[in-house]
């Protein structure tokens, strides 16, 4: 059986192959939310574009659509940094490495699940109304989720610990 090792200041940590992938897995997990929002709302799109479909709709449900769209877009970004601060609460009186790494990862996926959910609100009021107001809220919300992808430097400041002693 092979081994891969990864040198950490002090120690030798070795892998084995059923758990790289593990760490290949946990290192591509905080993208899943943004895939799905993304995947879906093109698939949406192109679906309507190709099919060249023009919903026809009552005006007052078109401007509570657009509301509705306005408030999940801000609310989401809103809701999903005041919820990824609340789950990092207790990170400043934590000692180790890895359980640091696991408070930042839960926080940062609930945050980019919630602005998800506000995409998806987002594309369904575009699909609702057919106006390009919730369209462009929805490619606010994933040039954000882009934006607040986190960098090596952006995690060793939050979680107070130094870029070399971080996993990879």
């Amino acid at each position: 059986m092979r081994y891969i090792f990864h040198y950490y200041p002090g120690k030798i940590v070795y892998l084995r192959p059923q758990n790289i992938l593990k760490v290949k897995r946990l290192n591509s997990i905080h993208f899943t939310a943004l895939m799905v929002v993304i995947i879906s709302g093109l698939s949406l799109v192109a679906i309507r574009l190709l099919f060249h479909i023009q919903p026809v709709v009552n005006p007052m449900i078109s401007y509570t659509a657009d509301i509705i769209a306005i408030v999940a877009s801000i609310g989401s970004i809103l809701g999903g940094n005041a919820l990824a601060k609340e789950a990092m609460g207790d990170l400043n009186y934590k000692t180790d490495i890895t359980i640091k790494m696991k408070i930042f990862q839960v926080a940062f996926i609930k945050k980019m699940i919630l602005i998800g959910l506000g995409g998806v609100l987002c594309a369904v009021a575009y699909f609702l109304t057919g106006k390009n107001t919730a369209l462009m809220l929805l490619g606010m919300l994933v040039i954000y989720m882009l934006v607040s992808r986190p960098a090596k430097f952006r995690v060793s400041e939050t979680i107070n610990v130094a870029e070399e002693d971080l996993p990879e």
